[in-house]
């Protein structure tokens, strides 16, 4: 039981808290495994589009967007699409669900 919660309901805050906690572990685990050196960032705007993990593997970008719900569409990477065609044009974007 982890901060007082016995059960972690899908599709809600905390489980989508949980599996973005999963994913940068398993990042982590990774980088440290295969001794990488790049650095796990995040990415977000002052108006709230943000980008959940951002590596750097040499010249090529990585952007990561961890959703715990099942809404899907346009607006559900919407942060990824801005980072993607403002900041690094030509980056990947994987998303996690």
């Amino acid at each position: 039981m982890l901060a007082g919660i016995s059960k972690v309901q899908p599709g809600s805050q905390a489980f989508g808290n949980s599996l973005e906690h999963l994913v940068y572990l398993e990042l982590i685990a990774q980088k440290e495994y295969l001794r990488l050196r790049h650095e796990i960032e995040y990415w977000r705007t002052n108006t709230q589009h943000e980008v959940d993990f951002i590596l750097s593997l040499g010249d090529e970008i990585v952007a990561i967007e961890v959703k715990g719900t099942e809404f899907s569409g346009r607006r559900r990477l919407q942060g990824s699409a801005r980072f993607c065609g403002r900041i690094f044009q030509g980056a990947k974007i994987f998303s996690v669900q």
